[in-house]
């Protein structure tokens, strides 16, 4: 079975070689073949939350001798979140994932178990007025969601975009978080935004020691933010300072119309670009307009209604292991739900990609293989016509792949004289138009 893709609507932000919309609106015919994969069941080891090691503390009330056997091996770790003025205790151990309790400062209390049966942990507080901050979403607070794999230096300018947003109290947003999932990282973000807590107080990292890809990392985001409100971003993206206000207007003004039915989420507006040093200098292009109902790399959206549309294990489906349609499929659940999508061009993002090299196409084709193989898994869970036209499964894409492509014979191979001469001129733009349709 083929799938025949020819425009990107699924920007992905953590699968491993990746360059993630790069080919965004753009021809790329692709020529892929679906197998079923088993499903892992491997757990990744997710370490603690937090961006600082220092002032790390053991809890005092958890020695080693009043714990069961099985947690022996766990690491107890507190921190002090100055901007919620609470504390938030961390369990962290080798074969489960890590457990957090947001904790009044009065009420530091705490116990631990562990469950073999499920291989989760759980915290029970003496108190009754501490919680699993899972349960408890906190009213007009606003988690932004943002998986991250190996994208540190462009990540460092879409966080501080972030630390500098202009909230006007009255739109609906009393507090707001950033909640950054490492999907396996090896490029030094840990150490980093560890290192430098100090310049992104609204951060909260979590960890994932295995690339899990774009979905399982979304996952553990939603299930973690404390916000009934979940903004979704890519970490290759620039906001403006009023991004956040902008869905806020857009969001609340859409509910009610709808008599506070909040079925309904903003879909911000996002431009791509090239430029690393000024991103937001980048004009808004007729190539910038999406088609697509539900993208990840710019919505907002109740915690809610992600959560009642999926499973336990979050929203996303994690069949998506690899590159592509993550969100889309998710969108399709969305809509059969009657969720409605409102456009909020003033929430704008820039989307940053690298200039295309020659170096990329290998990881390029790896890409758009992935997709293939997802966009397959897509149509199986979805087969509708609206679904077969995003997958390009139909005879009209194959006809203009193999009129492109002449069946095939034109390929990266052939083109690469032309691709060098465009690159080498300063055209690499033109280069990766060219590329594209062979891809």
């Amino acid at each position: 079975m083929a799938v025949l893709q020819s425009w990107r609507q699924s920007p992905s932000c953590c699968s491993p070689g990746s360059t993630a919309g790069v080919l965004n609106n753009k021809p790329a015919v692709a020529l892929a073949h679906f197998s079923k994969s088993s499903t892992s069941s491997h757990r990744p080891r997710v370490c603690v939350e937090g961006t600082s090691s220092r002032g790390r503390k053991q809890v005092p009330t958890l020695s080693t001798s009043s714990r069961p056997a099985e947690t022996q091996g766990w690491r107890h770790l507190r921190r002090h979140d100055v901007n919620r003025r609470t504390w938030v205790t961390s369990i962290s151990a080798g074969n489960g994932e890590e457990v957090e309790t947001t904790i009044d400062p009065t009420e530091r209390e705490s116990t631990a178990s562990y469950d073999d049966s499920t291989g989760q942990g759980t915290h029970q507080s003496v108190s009754t007025d501490v919680h699993q901050e899972h349960v408890e979403q906190q009213r007009n607070l606003w988690s932004v969601v943002i998986p991250t794999y190996n994208r540190l230096p462009i990540l460092t300018k879409a966080l501080l975009a972030l630390e500098n947003q202009t909230i006007d109290a009255a739109v609906g947003i009393s507090a707001y978080e950033v909640v950054v999932v490492d999907d396996g990282s090896t490029d030094g973000t840990i150490e980093f935004l560890q290192e430098n807590d100090a310049k992104f107080p609204h951060v909260r990292l979590i960890r994932q020691d295995v690339n899990g890809g774009p979905g399982k990392a979304r996952n553990r985001g939603v299930l973690a933010a404390r916000g009934e409100v979940v903004v979704f971003i890519d970490s290759d993206l620039v906001v403006t300072p009023t991004f956040l206000q902008s869905h806020a207007e857009q969001l609340d003004q859409a509910r009610q119309q709808r008599g506070g039915d909040d079925r309904v989420f903003t879909y911000g507006r996002v431009v791509n670009t090239d430029n690393f040093e000024d991103p937001t200098a980048e004009p808004f292009k007729v190539t910038d307009m999406s088609a697509a109902f539900f993208a990840t790399g710019n919505v907002a959206i109740s915690r809610q209604q992600l959560m009642a549309t999926g499973t336990a294990d979050g929203p996303f489906d994690t069949e998506f292991s690899e590159y592509g349609w993550e969100d889309l499929e998710l969108g399709e659940r969305l809509k059969n739900r009657g969720v409605e999508i409102v456009q909020c061009p003033e929430a704008v993002g820039y989307h940053y990609h690298p200039q295309f090299t020659l170096d990329q196409v290998p990881s390029l084709i790896r890409q758009e293989q992935q997709r293939g193989r997802n966009g397959v898994r897509f149509f199986q869970k979805h087969p509708s016509l609206g679904v077969r036209l995003m997958v390009q499964m139909t005879p009209l894409h194959f006809g203009l792949w193999w009129l492109l492509t002449l069946g095939g014979l034109i390929n990266e191979r052939v083109l690469a004289p032309v691709l060098k001469a465009l690159v080498d001129s300063g055209r690499p733009r033109a280069a990766l138009g060219l590329l594209s349709p062979i891809l």
